[in-house]
C-alpha cells in the first residue's frame, strides 16, 4: 500500500508506532496523568497488550474516538498502526 509521503516499508514500533503516539497519545495514556482506561502508549509493552483497543479508538470503530477532541489520524499513521499489528508488531 502506498501513501504519498508516506512510508510504509519496515513498520516498526521504535521508527513508525512511537513518534506517532508520542505526537498524539502519550500526554494523556503516558501513566503519569489521572487517565481512568488505564491504557498507557508510552511503551511497546502497552501498545502491543492493548493493540486491539488502540487500533479500535485511532480507527473511531470503538467507544472511545481519540485522539480525544480531535479529528481522525492522517491515512498515514493509520495505515501504519494497521501494517504494525498485520506484521506481528514488531519491536
Amino acid at each position: 500500500m502506498y501513501y504519498d509521503n508516506c512510508d510504509t516499508i519496515n513498520v516498526t514500533y521504535t521508527k513508525s508506532i512511537a513518534p506517532i503516539c508520542a505526537g498524539y497519545c502519550n500526554t494523556c495514556h503516558d501513566g503519569s496523568t489521572s487517565n481512568t482506561t488505564g491504557i498507557r502508549t508510552d511503551s511497546y509493552e502497552s501498545d502491543t497488550l492493548y493493540h486491539e483497543r488502540i487500533l479500535s479508538s485511532v480507527h473511531h470503530t470503538g467507544p472511545s474516538p481519540m485522539p480525544k477532541g480531535g479529528g481522525s489520524l492522517s491515512e498515514c499513521d493509520l495505515a501504519k498502526f494497521d501494517i504494525w499489528v498485520r506484521k506481528g508488531m514488531p519491536e
